[in-house]
């Protein structure tokens, strides 16, 4: 129910502002899953797992396990009232 919440409460927020859009970083199945079900495109998202640092060259992210190692960006285009 939190990240259902979260999704909406970005979404309200970004209504009442009069934005033209709304995004989120998303990082478990769970909230992926009913962002999905609001019609919320999924722009990318990054198995930190696979992540190289490219000055040391380590990966501090190795040993994350799911779902925990995904990150996700979600992004909706919001409709603007008729004047």
């Amino acid at each position: 129910a939190i990240g259902a919440n979260r999704i909406l409460f970005q979404h309200v927020i970004a209504k009442k502002l009069n934005c033209d859009a709304s995004a989120g970083f998303l990082t478990s199945f769970t909230i992926i899953g009913i962002a999905k079900k609001f019609n919320t495109p999924v722009l990318k998202t990054v198995d930190f797992t696979k992540y190289i640092d490219k000055e040391t060259g380590g990966n501090p992210f190795s040993k994350a396990t799911p779902p925990h190692n995904l990150f996700t960006m979600v992004y909706t285009k919001l409709t603007k009232p008729a004047l």
